[in-house]
């Protein structure tokens, strides 16, 4: 379906206030007509955030190669990535709104944090794309992911005390744990000056978690968002 088609979530988004009253009224206000309903409705566009910041304006799109492809910048848990957008989906999603994005296999979800005028058609094919704003049940979804990846970290610390693990491995920091909205990746991130052989960690994980386990290495400076 067309991203405008979906309903809008209500995960991380400013809660809109009543209408004020007309007097003798009922509630609806007496100086304009009710909101349309259709799919283009403003209600069904995706999160929005206090501050309504678009991702890209009229004048940017209007004066834009148009051999070139929108880039939107999004941003997971700890990490971020670029994807390309479609012209109707950024001017649908303002700074700040959550989107469904192609993962690795599958889908994820993540914040955008800016979108760029374009990138050449020919490098953007090897991209991946943005699919649209994130629903209210891929919203819940994601909440859930978060639950179980806090599960995860617990997990993945408590294996660092495990006596077959190899040393490099108990003496690293377990920063942080997320997995991917669909649930089939699962991304460790863990800080470590040297090189640890994770064979014998993703195991025990693959066989908890039933995901694909990605071992990220974080560099120095590297901090959670």
């Amino acid at each position: 379906p067309e991203p405008s088609a979906r309903p809008r979530p209500s995960f991380g988004v400013a809660k809109q206030q009543p209408a004020p009253v007309a007097e003798g009224g009922s509630g609806a206000r007496a100086d304009r007509e009710p909101e349309a309903k259709g799919h283009n409705s403003p209600a069904r566009a995706g999160p929005r955030l206090a501050s309504e910041e678009k991702a890209i304006d009229q004048t940017t799109l209007r004066y834009m190669d148009p051999e070139q492809v929108l880039v939107a910048h999004v941003q997971f848990h700890f990490r971020s990535a670029a994807f390309t957008i479609t012209a109707a989906v950024a001017c649908e999603c303002p700074i700040g709104s959550y989107v469904i994005v192609d993962g690795d296999r599958g889908v994820d979800a993540g914040k955008i944090t800016r979108v760029t005028s374009g990138i050449p058609a020919s490098l953007a094919s090897r991209m991946r794309s943005v699919r649209g704003p994130a629903t209210d049940e891929e919203c819940e979804r994601a909440e859930k992911m978060r639950k179980r990846a806090a599960e995860a970290l617990q997990f993945v610390r408590n294996m660092q005390r495990g006596k077959t693990m190899p040393e490099e491995f108990k003496e690293a920091e377990v920063v942080a744990c997320e997995f991917q909205l669909d649930g089939k990746t699962l991304i460790v991130h863990i800080r470590t000056p040297g090189y640890i052989n994770f064979e014998s960690i993703n195991a025990p994980l693959f066989r908890k978690f039933h995901a694909r386990i990605w071992i990220c290495q974080m560099k120095d400076g590297d901090r959670l968002e």
